[in-house]
């Protein structure tokens, strides 16, 4: 049963990964469209990481 939830817990690491991956290169995408600099969009996702 410990082994069960072991894997589930990896997998749901693993989904939680890809589904900021995802929603990162939207936001990537939707900022290029804006003609946002680099630099503003580093200091987006470091603000994202913080508010985790």
């Amino acid at each position: 049963m410990s082994k069960f939830w072991h894997g589930f817990g990896i997998a749901f690491q693993i989904f939680t990964l890809v589904n900021n991956l995802i929603y990162y290169f939207v936001i990537s995408m939707k900022i290029h469209n804006q003609n946002f600099s680099r630099f503003q969009f580093l200091s987006f996702l470091i603000k994202l990481y913080l508010e985790k």
